[in-house]
């Protein structure tokens, strides 16, 4: 994105498969804001943003419910995408054919008659 809804990105750290800490300046306002991303291993992600500095303060909490909302939507379309793509590869998976059912599943007499 280009212009004033740009959000600039530095990564601080990256610890592929446990953490991602980034720091971002939200717009033209010059508000930067340092967010680190916990990666549990499964499925579970948790966003920590950092306390702004006090004089920041007042222009958080002007963003704060925008960033919430649209951490929310992006949750939200990732669930969606994940549910397609977990649909396709079932769809697309060859089903096993289906085991005729045993009829007297334990021999009673033996199968082959010795002399």
């Amino acid at each position: 994105m280009h212009g004033k809804d740009a959000i600039v990105e530095e990564i601080l750290e990256w610890r592929p498969h446990d953490c991602i800490t980034r720091r971002m300046q939200i717009f033209d306002t010059g508000l930067n804001l340092t967010a680190t991303h916990l990666l549990s291993g499964g499925t579970h992600v948790e966003v920590r943003i950092a306390k702004p500095p006090a004089n920041d303060m007042e222009l958080f909490t002007q963003i704060a419910p925008m960033m919430q909302q649209s951490f929310q939507a992006s949750g939200e379309t990732l669930v969606k995408m994940l549910n397609q793509e977990a649909e396709r590869s079932r769809v697309g998976r060859p089903t096993e054919p289906e085991l005729p059912v045993s009829v007297g599943r334990f021999a009673a007499q033996p199968l082959i008659q010795r002399h």
